[in-house]
This record gives structure tokens, sequence and C-alpha cells, in this order.
């Protein structure tokens, strides 16, 4: 297998505060058959870059002053992270979101893709949009069990 990953980070000016930014980001890996030819390694790459840069300006957009959001100076901490119905999610219970793992949400994105089933209608019971958003206890949760409908139990 091929692996592909994109990585995207924009900075924002911090409003009324001189040299003031604050940062975004985030990161996407998929692994590619080593059949695929160099044109559809691309296109994923390609795929992968748009998801990241679609993510990534949704999350300054609502943070943007006006949109209901919190200004950049105020954005939420690690411990309270907007999830996908912009409310804050408080991930295992003391307080912290503790995030999916990397292995966890390629775990998802493989069951879902094995199964035919799309990854946002699989997290939507958790109040999220992309499996990147759920906490390491949802994943586990949601990863047993698209693992029974795979297996029939």
């Amino acid at each position: 297998m091929i692996r592909v990953s994109a990585t995207l980070n924009k900075k924002v000016p911090l409003p009324g505060v001189q040299y003031g930014s604050q940062g975004f980001g985030g990161s996407l890996e998929v692994e590619v058959a080593d059949s695929a030819s160099a044109d559809e390694v691309k296109k994923r790459l390609h795929d992968l870059y748009a998801v990241l840069n679609a993510a990534v300006n949704a999350e300054i957009a609502a943070l943007q002053p006006g949109n209901g959001g919190k200004s950049p100076a105020k954005a939420p901490s690690a411990q309270a992270r907007p999830n996908g119905n912009g409310q804050h999610s408080r991930g295992n219970g003391n307080g912290r979101h503790v995030p999916a793992t990397v292995a966890q949400v390629r775990a998802i994105h493989a069951i879902c893709k094995d199964r035919g089933l799309n990854p946002a209608d699989a997290v939507a019971e958790f109040g999220v949009d992309a499996p990147e958003r759920l906490s390491v206890k949802q994943a586990s949760e949601l990863i047993d069990r698209l693992k029974a409908l795979k297996t029939g139990q």
C-alpha cells in the first residue's frame, strides 16, 4: 500500500492584537493500492487537501465575530472542543476531550468503506460530523459496533 498524507496549517490575525495570530490546522492520511497510477495518487492527494481546506476554513469561520461563534482570541481550549453540531463535547468524563487516535480514525474509515457506509453517517449519533471529532472512548465504541456489523452479529 502507498500512504498518501496531507497537512494544512493556516494563521489568522487576532483582532486588536498587534503581531498576534491564531493557528488552525489538520492532517489526513489514506492508503492507496500499490497498483494505483500516478494520476490516481495525485487525485487522492488533491482530494485530501480539499477536505482539509474546507474543514480548516469552517473552523476559522465558526470562530469569527458575527458568525455565532467565539472570537479567535477566545477560541475553545483542548478541554472543550466544538463538535459537529456547534456544542462543546467533553469526551472522557474528566473535563478533557481526548481525541480519537489516528489509528482509530483510520479504522473507522476502513470499516465504513468495507461496509459501504458513509463515515459522516456512522458518527452522526455522537453529535459530530467526522470520525476525527470523536473522543477516544466514542471511537472505540463505534469501532466495536462497526465490527459487529461487519461480522453479522
